[in-house]
């Protein structure tokens, strides 16, 4: 029986920038945990390993490739906050991705379920991970995408009351009024209006 080829395989060891490799899902498996077939898979790979050559993406290396959709914005902290997304919690490489965390993100926002979608959204703005989203993570991220998006293509009014605005969608969402969303309360807000998902997603597709 033919061995298929890791996607890896073409890697040399030059090619490792630290001293653990990757140790990448083949095609088979990434086509059952992802919404992507082989051939979209390659393509995908292909395009990674050009940004990529390591087959790592280090957080600078992120944050500059995020910021060619926004130049006229600073996309800097947006971008660290969505780097922080792919990294499982956990036994992890600090500072750097692989091609398998990149892409099961990369599809479950593309392709994936409201359950995906929202899950992966809610995480965003769980920056520390606890569980539920605080007033001030909320912020953090509102103002982020502010300045990613830039003060001329957003009105300095809207910048200058950002904590007015996450105040009154904060109240909202916080259903039982303890001051922290929780995920239950955010799906179940979420899904009161489509169109409230849309507006969680319009910076993110772009990854």
């Amino acid at each position: 029986m033919m061995k298929h080829r890791n996607i890896y395989d073409d890697f040399d060891d030059k090619d490792a920038i630290i001293l653990v490799r990757p140790k990448p899902d083949g095609l088979d498996a990434l086509c059952k945990s992802t919404h992507y077939n082989r051939t979209e898979l390659k393509l995908i790979y292909q395009g990674f390993k050009q940004e990529c050559p390591t087959g790592y993406c280090s957080e600078d290396e992120f944050i500059e490739i995020f910021g060619r959709y926004f130049p006229q914005g600073d996309a800097t902290k947006y971008a660290q906050f969505v780097f922080n997304t792919f990294k499982p919690v956990g036994n992890q490489i600090a500072g750097y991705l692989n091609f398998e965390q990149f892409i099961k993100v990369l599809s479950s926002l593309s392709r994936g379920t409201m359950k995906e979608k929202l899950s992966w959204i809610f995480n965003l703005y769980d920056i520390d991970r606890d569980g539920y989203i605080s007033k001030n993570e909320m912020l953090l991220i509102t103002n982020a995408i502010y300045e990613m998006i830039g003060e001329y293509t957003v009105p300095l009014n809207d910048i200058r009351n950002s904590k007015d605005h996450v105040d009154r969608f904060f109240h909202q969402i916080d259903a039982d009024k303890d001051g922290l969303i929780s995920y239950d309360e955010f799906e179940v807000w979420c899904n009161q209006d489509e169109d409230r998902l849309q507006g969680f997603l319009q910076f993110d597709t772009i990854i």
